[in-house]
């Protein structure tokens, strides 16, 4: 009997974990981000000013409607952004890896032309797919960055995404 069991629990275990992962299509996720941005400035021509580099940190989903966020879960953040500023204003592009503490890892791409005095303001990052848990995912998340200090950045973001 015990043997029955086994062999009954080892062939229907696997789903009972997967089948609710696998149901989640769309939901929604809120987390909050504290980076840190390391860019290089170049004056250029006609009083174009570029700026590139890296934006590192770490971020907690705050609020999660489905699988895969969950609530309280922590990441590391990787991104290469550029500005260009002009006369018509700043543009900002970015990509980013979202890694979470299992190892899975979402990208995005942001965009910004919204600046305030001090460096913040909103834009949108859109959500690309990912890896693991994450693959076949994309969603937009409208965002909002705060300016700190010593280039340091706190962004919100508010998120809808759907497994395609």
């Amino acid at each position: 009997m015990r043997t029955t069991l086994f062999v009954f629990y080892l062939a229907v275990a696997p789903w009972l974990v997967a089948v609710p992962a696998l149901a989640q299509d769309a939901g929604t996720f809120s987390a909050g981000f504290v980076l840190l941005s390391d860019y290089a400035h170049l004056e250029s021509h006609g009083g174009t000013r570029a700026s590139a580099g890296p934006v590192e940190g770490g971020g907690i989903i705050l609020e999660s409607s489905a699988v895969p966020w969950d609530a309280g879960a922590i990441g590391r953040v990787s991104c290469v952004a550029f500005v260009r500023t002009d006369a018509d204003g700043a543009k900002l592009t970015g990509y980013c890896n979202m890694t979470d503490a299992g190892g899975d890892t979402w990208f995005g791409q942001t965009r910004r032309s919204e600046f305030d005095p001090a460096g913040g303001g909103d834009g949108v990052l859109e959500i690309l797919g990912g890896n693991g848990k994450y693959a076949g995912i994309k969603g937009s998340c409208p965002y909002t960055v705060g300016a700190l200090p010593d280039r340091w950045l706190t962004v919100r973001v508010a998120c809808d995404w759907k497994r395609e």
